[in-house]
């Protein structure tokens, strides 16, 4: 079998140090409220998003946490802000993580589609796989909108067209972050999961 991990994600910005959580919730980032990060960047904007859903924000400009030994972003993806100017995010953000606001786009996530279907494939050892499973996160479906089949299209392209592909939108993906062999799986958010078997 085969395992490609990806979320196509971008840091923007200097690291910034979680301060402040408990669970799921950030209270602080560099000893300020977690909601100025984003006032930092959207200004006037983020007013909105303590009265309307951050999620909507969330799906283009998650938080990215730093891993040790791997070089892309665990994705954490806000929903809410509450009125201390904390955020609610849907998995933990632990206190002491350095943190980075992440930005995507549609072509940033086909992008890393591909290279989720190619490692996948590499891990194959030039054995044809009989099935592909994609675990794919909701906010990657609310990304695309109508060309959400441009993913899979993408993904059929590598691992082959006549391969039977099933899978299914998830609010939260379960696997092993790529380039660290051997370690324990993680919870991401906004990132696709290609498991190929022979």
């Amino acid at each position: 079998f085969g395992v490609g991990v990806h979320h196509g994600w971008e840091p923007v910005g200097l690291p910034v140090t979680v301060t402040k959580s408990e669970g799921n919730r950030l209270f602080e980032i560099n000893d300020l409220p977690a909601i100025r990060l984003y006032d930092e960047y959207f200004g006037e904007y983020t007013q909105k998003l303590r009265t309307e859903p951050l999620a909507r924000l969330g799906v283009y400009y998650p938080l990215g946490l730093a891993v040790p030994e791997s070089d892309e972003y665990l994705l954490r993806a806000p929903l809410s802000v509450a009125q201390d100017g904390s955020i609610l995010f849907t998995a933990e953000v632990p206190a002491g993580a350095q943190v980075r606001l992440m930005i995507g786009s549609v072509e940033s996530a086909l992008k890393a589609a591909r290279l989720a279907a190619q490692e996948a494939m590499a891990q194959m050892q030039g054995r044809a796989p009989k099935i592909a499973l994609v675990f794919n996160a909701i906010a990657r479906r609310r990304l695309f909108g109508i060309k959400a089949n441009d993913e899979i299209l993408e993904i059929r392209k590598i691992i082959g067209a006549d391969v039977p592909l099933a899978g299914f939108y998830a609010y939260g993906e379960v696997a092993p972050m790529q380039r660290r062999p051997g370690k324990e799986s993680c919870f991401h958010n906004e990132t696709i999961v290609i498991l190929t078997m022979g």
